[in-house]
């Protein structure tokens, strides 16, 4: 995981055979993982100078998966605009809640800012797990 699976030129793409063009590689970098997310739930501590924390779980959740994403990376950090598909399971829970914390996790692992992102797509799974593609361009 989180290797490049494919290295292909603009150039061979549409049939070009121009050097400059050659040397622009897309890279497609997978990672997966079976631990189960937890959803970004804030509480409000009020009174003055009130804050916004996040509850153990979810940080204890979010660590480990980052974790693991690390120990599937390569050292190569895309640096350019990004496509990301996203394969989620776990049924009962709502996806929009954790697509945020997925891409702000992937930020200094796999991309340097989830900025980056031009597209994504989102697809439930029958398995309980994340798979993230992510492919440059």
């Amino acid at each position: 995981m989180g290797q490049v699976i494919m290295q292909r030129s603009k150039a061979d793409m549409l049939g070009g055979s121009h050097e400059e063009e050659r040397q622009k590689e897309t890279k497609v970098l997978e990672y997966e993982t079976h631990t189960k997310p937890v959803p970004q739930n804030r509480k409000l501590a009020r009174g003055k100078g009130s804050r916004l924390y996040l509850n153990a779980e979810y940080s204890k959740a979010w660590t480990t998966i980052a974790n693991e994403w690390k120990s599937q990376s390569t050292d190569s950090i895309i640096d350019r605009k990004i496509a990301v598909q996203i394969q989620f399971g776990w049924p009962r829970m709502d996806l929009d809640s954790c697509i945020k914390p997925i891409l702000d996790t992937l930020q200094g692992i796999a991309y340097t800012n989830d900025k980056q992102v031009e597209s994504l797509l989102i697809s439930r799974s029958r398995k309980d797990e994340i798979k993230v593609q992510l492919t440059e361009y």
